[in-house]
């Protein structure tokens, strides 16, 4: 069996060039906007899945709240201890894949950001992981995803496109299989001395009303959705590249 795309996925270029450049500030208010949708209190048991290095996991710690902060990847889960120890917090740290969550009847509330969901390439693996973040969660739990919505995708789809990070230039040309619902980014990333960095993202994309069914194949009631964190009111539309869908435990 070959290698999975997202199992090399840490590298500088997204440390330094991607969400490793997103401001303190902005990590913050994400964290704390999550905190206002989920009801979270100090003393809460909190699991951040993907946590990354820790961008979101470290602020809710910050706010009282007891987070178990988990990721396939070890070198994510270094830098993330690090963070929490120049804020001075504690983490459970914890290398895992999403798909197995060793854990039963244990948080109030589970988190995936930052479009950390959709990686595997067969459907099953990826109801597989909301069937466990079901299974981690006490009875009235909540789980919130969040990720890039595929109605904006499709309404404004484009094949390739630039941007820039801090002081490294991405491009990217893209492909979309409309059968299996999958957009192809071949991503190069251009360093700072001039330097290239190339490889494929493979991700699988939803529209909201896929996700409404695949939280209740996993027994999770659908609570709401919005295209925007700052505002439940807002809908996940074509018109709004991110999407968040809340579900609660029974």
């Amino acid at each position: 069996m070959g290698r999975e795309w997202w199992e090399g996925f840490f590298d500088r270029a997204w440390l330094e060039g991607g969400f490793g450049a997103i401001p303190e500030e902005q990590s913050r208010r994400e964290a704390e906007l999550i905190a206002g949708l989920l009801d979270l209190k100090p003393g809460m048991e909190v699991l951040d899945l993907c946590c990354g290095i820790g961008r979101i996991s470290v602020p809710l710690a910050e706010s009282g709240c007891a987070v178990t902060a988990l990721d396939i990847q070890d070198d994510y889960l270094r830098l993330a201890a690090e963070r929490a120890g120049r804020a001075g917090v504690g983490l459970e740290l914890l290398q895992a894949d999403m798909r197995e969550i060793p854990f039963t009847d244990r948080f109030d509330a589970v988190i995936n950001f930052f479009t950390s969901f959709g990686y595997f390439e067969q459907e099953a693996d990826n109801q597989l992981t909301i069937n466990s973040v079901f299974k981690s969660l006490k009875p009235g739990g909540r789980f919130l995803l969040e990720l890039v919505n595929r109605d904006y995708l499709m309404a404004h789809y484009q094949p390739r496109g630039w941007s820039r990070e801090a002081d490294w230039l991405m491009f990217e040309e893209r492909s979309f299989d409309y059968a299996a619902s999958r957009n192809v980014s071949r991503v190069t990333w251009r360093k700072p001395d001039g330097g290239l960095l190339e490889y494929e993202v493979n991700l699988r994309v939803y529209s909201l009303h896929e996700l409404i069914r695949m939280f209740g194949a996993a027994g999770l009631a659908y609570e709401f959705s919005c295209g925007d964190l700052k505002d439940r009111d807002i809908p996940a539309d074509k018109d709004r590249i991110r999407m968040v869908i809340v579900g609660r435990r029974p």
